[in-house]
């Protein structure tokens, strides 16, 4: 696994406006440091992401993920 999905702060997704679609995304870590992830990478952190932060049960979109207060 490329990283735990406790780990993940924050996500913020690339997307291309034309066509419309997902090229890449930066995981922001909570030791503070971020990543980004494109190419053959990406399904892998999508996964990790995913579970980190579930999307709404019926929804087609990716989630939102609120920043939890400490």
């Amino acid at each position: 696994m490329l990283f735990e999905p406790a780990d993940v702060l924050a996500v913020q997704y690339r997307i291309s406006e034309s066509p419309k679609r997902l090229t890449g995304i930066r995981v922001f870590f909570r030791d503070g440091t971020s990543k980004v992830f494109h190419g053959v990478e990406l399904a892998a952190a999508l996964a990790v992401v995913k579970i980190a932060f579930p999307p709404t049960p019926g929804s087609e979109w990716i989630s939102d993920q609120p920043l939890q207060k400490d």
